[in-house]
């Protein structure tokens, strides 16, 4: 249940829904959004992290109904304190995004390079719509508009920018609403794809030359990698001869169609997306588990990792299996309706009313009434018996 309108909100927004970038990329930002979650009390690793940031002179806001411990804690203040109404973060994050679209502070060569126009203007005219500005949205959420309008601007102009949110987003009927506008914010101002080299940076990474490949269309554009930076080139035309690893990070269809090009040139091929995760003949490794695995061979030339929910619990397993052999796990996740989209939520709608004033149950998205109950089904179902969430 927890992680799913998360998922179908960034594959619908960005192609692909593993985590977008790790707690620590918050030390190479300089305006944090902290949406619906409260770090201090539920992870106070992170809040500590956050809070040295914000000493060195990165920016703040907050956007929660409660007047958490960092809107205003010792030497730490929020510049923004959005207090929104719950069940109103879509509304508020449409105004956000309404600000930073019609002020002129998209980043309009991001969007040349890296987005789909058609779709792009169509979200451009719908979060420009007079209904969708701070002024108008003020009655539902709650929020002062120039308040809005300040943080948009802020986040627009202020430098590297992070959304970080929690399940109090999430958790609801606009769980991937509100997601999809999260992306799509990230993508209008440009800060979107900086984390891989960030880590790469931090790390000192013992390499000769980092290269920045994309589209033809992102040729030109250029991306930060520590004290440096590099133009990114077009992967089209790229030699990979010489080329030791390749850090694949583009979505499922554009690995399929390069790794194994890239494989063939010599180079290791490490991809981040679910397309190789099922192949038997590419080794799926979390480092900090089966590192060893890579000494069997690499068939293909290609490395997969398993996604964020699976890499996670094995880490946690590792040691567990170290002293006491696990046989069998047996793991069970909840998803929500949310994640299957918007027409299976509001089929879910239309049941939850038809039970209380009692009408009949259509059934049309689901193989069984969805609405105050769960059913063992995500996705379609395979020729093995399974569906392919499973």
């Amino acid at each position: 249940m927890c992680h799913s309108p998360t998922g179908y909100g960034l594959k619908t927004t960005i192609g692909e829904s593993a985590g977008t970038q790790a707690f620590d990329s918050v030390m190479y930002t300089d305006v944090v959004i902290l949406l619906g979650a409260n770090p201090s009390a539920a992870h106070p690793v992170f809040a500590s992290r956050l809070k040295r940031r914000l000493r060195e002179g990165a920016r703040l806001i907050v956007i929660d109904p409660r007047a958490t411990e960092l809107v205003n804690a010792p030497h730490v203040k929020a510049d923004y304190h959005l207090p929104v109404r719950p069940g109103t973060n879509a509304a508020l994050l449409t105004a956000l995004a309404h600000v930073i679209a019609t002020e002129g502070l998209i980043d309009e060569a991001f969007v040349a390079a890296r987005c789909e126009l058609k779709a792009f203007e169509e979200w451009r005219n719908f979060v420009s719509l007079p209904e969708n500005s701070p002024e108008a949205t003020q009655a539902i959420t709650g929020v002062r508009a120039d308040d809005v309008r300040g943080a948009a601007r802020l986040y627009a102009t202020g430098g590297n920018a992070a959304i970080y949110y929690g399940l109090g987003v999430t958790e609801h009927s606009q769980g991937s609403t509100a997601v999809m506008a999260i992306a799509n914010l990230a993508m209008a101002t440009g800060n979107v794809g900086r984390e891989m080299l960030s880590v790469l940076a931090e790390r000192a990474f013992p390499a000769s030359e980092v290269v920045a490949l994309a589209s033809t269309r992102s040729v030109g554009t250029e991306v930060s990698f520590g004290d440096a930076t590099l133009k990114v080139k077009a992967l089209d035309y790229y030699d990979f001869k010489g080329t030791d690893i390749c850090l694949m990070s583009a979505g499922g269809k554009v690995s399929k169609e390069w790794s194994p090009k890239i494989a063939a040139a010599g180079s290791i091929v490490i991809d981040n997306s679910s397309q190789w995760r099922m192949d038997r003949q590419v080794p799926l490794i979390v480092p900090e588990v089966n590192a060893a695995a890579l000494n069997d061979g690499i068939p293909k030339g290609i490395i997969a990792n398993p996604n964020c929910s699976t890499a996670q619990l094995v880490v946690a397993l590792k040691p567990l299996h170290d002293l006491a052999k696990i046989k069998r796990l047996v793991v069970a996740t909840y998803q929500s309706v949310s994640g299957a989209g918007k027409a299976p939520m509001d089929e879910l709608f239309r049941q939850t009313r038809a039970v209380f004033v009692a009408d009949p149950i259509e059934v049309k998205f689901f193989t069984k009434q969805i609405a105050f109950n769960v059913i063992p089904h995500i996705d379609v179902f395979l020729d093995s018996g399974y569906t392919k969430e499973e």
